[in-house]
């Protein structure tokens, strides 16, 4: 059976437009009763990198995750939001990007994660994944690929990723953006333990997604970062929602969407090599829109995937100022 892919026209991030493409997105995988019940508990994961100001390239759109909580919000479902930022707190940065207020309004709680642990949500197709790759790098790929166990307590995970351009990975969407259920500073020391092995970070990263197995996801590609990525990049207006199960296929038709060519980068060209998820477009059912491609996006040069000593001492520095910016602009809005 085909993976299937819906791609859906929303111009802009007019609330109407974005909830409309995600209610078509639903009614073409039979319905959002299919992906959720009522009474259950879910966390919509978005990306939320780090601090930036609303309508920001870099991170999920906070009027996306509105329109998300509005569809979910009438199946009765209990909501949060969760992220593992690379700077600063999942709340902090919400605050910043108008996500905080968003989540205030529908009564959404924003949650930190907590540890990470050796878990699976779906222990079968995890092991299942991990098996296909080459026996003496298993170990290694297990270890790098921990989660936070607060994934263990939601029964659905929303998976509502950012689609841009990455100095490292070619692109980030979908399956990349099960990392942020990495905790703390932990996605800086896994750069560090790859080596710039680029196979190697991308087979981990298809463990940890095999590990997450998001239940549903919805992709925002109205704006699409371009140029350099994941952040500091080319805001370029794409116009589309992009949705499904399969993350391997829905990056696969993403970047086909944008021009690019699946087999040129590393987390679809090993998702192709050991067969997990679907990573050639002719397979996948494509369902929403015609076959179209939008040219407009650049993709940035390769650097390497493990940082330097001057970086991450850059990075901690940057994560203290974040967490005390963060502090004195809670203790403003506390005391008025």
């Amino acid at each position: 059976m085909k993976s299937k892919v819906a791609i859906v026209k929303s111009p802009d991030y007019e609330l109407k437009n974005i909830e409309y493409a995600v209610r078509e997105i639903f009614s073409l995988f039979g319905g959002i009763e299919t992906v959720v019940k009522s009474g259950e508990k879910v966390l919509l994961k978005p990306n939320l990198l780090a601090a930036a100001p609303p309508g920001d390239g870099s991170l999920t759109h906070y009027a996306f995750v509105e329109a998300v909580i509005r569809v979910l919000s009438e199946t009765g479902v209990k909501l949060y939001i969760g992220d593992g930022p690379a700077f600063g707190s999942a709340s902090g940065v919400a605050e910043a990007c108008g996500l905080g207020e968003v989540a205030r309004r529908y009564g959404v709680a924003i949650i930190e994660f907590k540890k990470n642990c050796d878990i699976s949500r779906d222990k079968k197709f995890s092991d299942e994944v991990l098996n296909k790759f080459p026996a003496d790098c298993r170990g290694k790929i297990s270890r790098l690929s921990t989660v936070t166990k607060s994934v263990l307590e939601f029964d659905k995970i929303i998976n509502l990723p950012k689609l841009k351009v990455h100095v490292q990975m070619g692109f980030t969407g979908a399956v990349k953006n099960n990392y942020g259920f990495v905790s703390g500073k932990a996605k800086t020391l896994r750069h560090f333990a790859v080596h710039n092995d680029i196979d190697l970070f991308a087979r981990f990263i298809l463990h940890l997604y095999s590990r997450v197995k998001p239940d549903f996801t919805l992709v925002d590609a109205v704006d699409v970062l371009s140029v350099r990525g994941p952040r500091g990049g080319v805001k370029t207006r794409c116009g589309y929602v992009i949705g499904g199960v399969d993350c391997v296929a829905i990056d696969t038709a993403a970047l086909d969407l944008l021009g690019g060519f699946a087999n040129d980068f590393p987390i679809l060209q090993n998702a192709a090599k050991f067969k997990i998820g679907e990573s050639e477009i002719a397979d996948i059912d494509l369902s929403g829109v015609d076959h179209a491609v939008f040219p407009g996006i650049i993709f940035p040069e390769r650097i390497p995937v493990s940082f330097t000593f001057s970086r991450v001492l850059s990075s901690i520095y940057t994560h203290i100022l974040k967490l005390w910016f963060e502090g004195i602009f809670r203790l403003r809005k506390k005391h008025g």
